[in-house]
């Protein structure tokens, strides 16, 4: 009969580690890639109006279901506002490139929950500063939501680095 402690170090052996590994390599690749199509999909749509794509107008509704597409709010290209609000491309930019930067930044950049607060803050800075009426510009929204989009994805990741 084998015994139970020689029995229990097969799971702990580098083979079953390595497939560990590899999910969590696979998770960071799935993040990566819909963050890529994510972006795509919100640049390309100016784009896919030109040309009159049947695609532009699923693209449109889809994200209607995460932005009020407002259009003052919006940046435009080629004379075609992008399908989510400048706050909302901030978001998305910021996550991008969290998930981008975080294979460099994960040994030196430990996670923190007081981050959260910090990532909010110039959001909330810059909504206070829109209803006093000294600046009402969508790159100040585009700028200030950056930071949150950043901390949303290195939260995400760490998760999975940690489990």
């Amino acid at each position: 009969m084998i015994p139970y402690k020689q029995t229990f170090s097969n799971f702990t052996s580098s083979y079953f580690s390595g497939k560990i590994f590899l999910m969590k390599g696979l998770y960071y690749w799935l993040f990566l890639t819909g963050t890529i199509l994510w972006l795509s999909a919100i640049l390309s749509y100016p784009f896919l109006v030109k040309i009159h794509s049947p695609v532009a107008p699923f693209v449109q509704l889809s994200f209607s279901f995460v932005c009020h597409q407002k259009e003052e709010r919006c940046f435009w290209i080629n004379d075609v506002p992008l399908p989510v609000c400048s706050r909302c491309t901030g978001i998305y930019t910021g996550f991008f490139s969290g998930v981008l930067l975080f294979p460099f930044l994960k040994k030196s950049l430990s996670f923190k929950w007081f981050y959260l607060p910090l990532s909010i803050f110039p959001i909330g800075l810059e909504i206070s500063i829109e209803k006093i009426g000294i600046c009402n510009e969508n790159w100040i929204r585009f700028l200030s939501s950056i930071f949150l989009g950043f901390f949303l994805s290195y939260i995400a990741l760490w998760s999975f680095k940690e489990n």
